[in-house]
């Protein structure tokens, strides 16, 4: 390091440069061109000039002063009055200045209510304040390019419709194949009066059996119970889509039309017949049952439903007892 020429000249040191100047610091070493550290006993006991020349300072078991009185080691270096937090560290990347990580702590981390804002220099707003700029969300690109986010609710939760999924409407659910039913009954109770063939007996039912409106599946089983007791032989159909060109009414003669034909499931009409179980024990039913169908099915109400319509009508005069139920009972996987 370099004396100040007055004080060489002070000191009659001109002619003896460098050992001179060596005396007069106490400096040590080979070459006073390269920074040196002047030892000390203890930090802090160096007196120096103001405007004057001083070395770094350390103690003899190597260690730094790191004090600003101990001499040029520096001070102690304290973060001022960034942040509300006295004891973390700030990182600030933003040209702004404003702080694009809250307070931090080692190892690195970013203070839970804020999160962490990726790709941009804005700010973070606080818990459940405004968004500053545009915060790294899940979303989309819209048609035109840009990012789109999530909707949320004002209660934070996602919004109804969030995602779109391809080939599947809003609001509703995302097809899942292979998950059965179980049985879905509908019931009716026919009129206690004479009902001759070709009579509708308990009139039209309406079966829920897909898991969501407009959806689809496959029939495997239908079962129809009647609490009459009284076998019977009968005529099923089952359609798609409301047939509300048909007559199907209990004690009602049947009328079919073509417009609703095109909506029937099974291959069209379906002869079956009830029977006693095979032990009458403690049940009077009678019963028939269609199974190891394959009738697949897609509903086509123009108000979508979950609906299949099943129409029993009956070969041969037939009169229920008053009060007595019948039951149409459709099962398989839906999709």
């Amino acid at each position: 390091m370099t004396m100040k020429l007055a004080s060489l000249v002070a000191a009659g040191c001109v002619a003896l440069w460098p050992a001179c100047a060596l005396a007069q610091t106490g400096w040590s070493g080979p070459n006073p061109q390269s920074p040196q550290a002047l030892i000390v006993s203890s930090c802090g006991t160096q007196a120096w000039t103001l405007n004057g020349w001083a070395p770094l300072t350390q103690l003899q078991n190597g260690e730094l002063c790191t004090s600003a009185a101990g001499g040029g080691g520096g001070g102690t270096v304290n973060q001022g009055t960034q942040g509300s937090s006295s004891s973390p560290w700030w990182i600030d990347t933003a040209p702004s200045g404003s702080n694009l990580l809250s307070a931090i702590n080692s190892p690195l981390r970013a203070q839970a209510s804020h999160g962490v804002n990726i790709g941009g220099t804005e700010g973070l707003a606080a818990a459940g304040a405004a968004a500053v700029g545009n915060p790294v969300q899940i979303g989309g690109k819209d048609g035109s390019g840009n990012v789109q986010a999530v909707p949320v609710t004002a209660a934070g939760t996602a919004a109804a419709n969030a995602i779109a999924i391809q080939g599947v409407a809003l609001g509703q659910a995302v097809p899942v194949s292979g998950y059965d039913s179980g049985p879905i009954t509908a019931s009716a109770t026919p009129a206690n009066a004479s009902h001759t063939a070709g009579q509708s007996v308990g009139g039209l039912f309406s079966v829920g059996v897909a898991r969501i409106t407009g959806g689809s599946g496959i029939i495997t089983s239908i079962l129809f119970k009647d609490t009459n007791g009284v076998a019977e032989s009968y005529v099923l159909r089952v359609w798609s889509k409301n047939p509300t060109n048909t007559t199907c009414a209990d004690n009602t003669n049947f009328a079919g039309s073509a417009t609703d034909d095109q909506y029937l499931i099974g291959g069209g009409p379906v002869s079956i017949a009830t029977a006693v179980p095979a032990s009458t024990q403690g049940d009077s039913a009678v019963y028939a049952a269609l199974t190891g169908l394959t009738w697949d099915y897609k509903n086509a109400d123009g108000t979508a439903t979950q609906n299949v319509y099943v129409c029993l009508v009956t070969t041969a005069t037939y009169t229920p007892a008053a009060s007595k139920l019948v039951y149409v009972t459709v099962s398989g996987p839906q999709n």
